[in-house]
């Protein structure tokens, strides 16, 4: 079996255990390298088919067993993604799991072209979870539709944690009475709705402003607007806005230990995640409320 590629680690493929369908030629193998280069230049109309031709560089083999991105000069999938696509690799797993939402799931590909590609991401988890299923995927999009970015990732994180409370139940009361557990789990979490994570819409006052660049600034400020949304995979601007202005805070404030509990008390509120940051000396720096007492424990 091939091992693992992460790390850095380089795979060991035996040619027999190849499939048929992922075998690819040489000649292909380049055009699919630079078919990928084509839809990384248009992600924002393209982003179903980059992340279907992702999964035929990441699954893809030469007939002698060589990993695509290998025969390319690559160490791993993650080193492809990055020097050739100018990507981190997080923004090319959010692809193919945008791809796997349609292809093995109940998204179509209109769905996910009306959501934007950064909002698919967002909702392609409970797809892997088995929370948006065939049978309730109109619920979920008519009652997510208009939401942000930051919503929607409050969303998923609110209904990944009903997911396994539901779960540990259905299988504790299947095991009881000698039924299916697997099947009471995928059956209870399919029955999670959009209105049992308590989705509410957004009150938040919205500011605008206008600001105008010359031709230096604005080529410096397309350049970290670029790097923001390698970094965080979002395409909304305001975010990206606000990425770019903490980390130069951060840079620039004296009371570091003020900003650091801004940044990551806006990480925690923006990806749905309790945050437990320790220095170098052990000290506590930052503990979400809910897990204090991991706190007191370290300490």
């Amino acid at each position: 079996m091939p091992k693992s590629d992460q790390n850095n680690e380089v795979i060991v493929v035996d040619a027999a255990e190849v499939s048929v369908e992922n075998q690819i030629g040489i000649a292909e193998s380049e055009k699919l390298r630079k078919q990928v280069l084509t839809l990384r230049d248009t992600i924002e109309k393209s982003y179903y088919g980059l992340g279907k031709e992702l999964r035929r560089v990441m699954d893809g083999r030469l007939r002698d067993g060589t990993p695509v991105w290998k025969s390319w000069g690559f160490v791993s999938f993650d080193d492809y993604c990055e020097r050739e696509l100018g990507f981190r690799e997080r923004k090319a797993y959010y692809l193919l799991d945008v791809f796997a939402s349609v292809e093995n799931g109940p998204f179509s590909e209109e769905d996910v072209e009306r959501l934007g590609w950064t909002k698919a991401a967002s909702l392609a988890p409970l797809v892997k979870k088995g929370i948006i299923t065939q049978n309730n995927v109109s619920d979920w999009l008519d009652k997510t539709q208009g939401k942000s970015y930051q919503e929607l990732r409050e969303i998923t994180s609110k209904a990944k944690s009903c997911a396994a409370k539901v779960a540990s139940e259905a299988r504790s009361e299947a095991t009881k009475n000698g039924t299916d557990p697997d099947k009471a789990v995928a059956e209870a979490v399919g029955k999670i709705s959009a209105e049992s994570v308590d989705i509410q819409k957004s009150t938040d006052t919205i500011y605008m402003f206008r600001v105008g660049f010359h031709e230096e600034q604005w080529n410096v400020w397309q350049t970290a607007l670029k790097k923001a949304k390698d970094i965080t995979g979002s395409d909304k601007d305001a975010w990206l806005v606000e990425c770019i202005a903490s980390a130069f805070l951060a840079e620039c404030l004296n009371n570091r230990d003020d900003m650091l509990e801004v940044m990551l008390s806006r990480l925690e509120e923006a990806y749905g995640v309790k945050i437990l940051a320790v220095n170098h000396s052990g000290e506590v720096q930052h503990c979400h409320e809910d897990i204090a007492s991991l706190a007191d424990r370290i300490q």
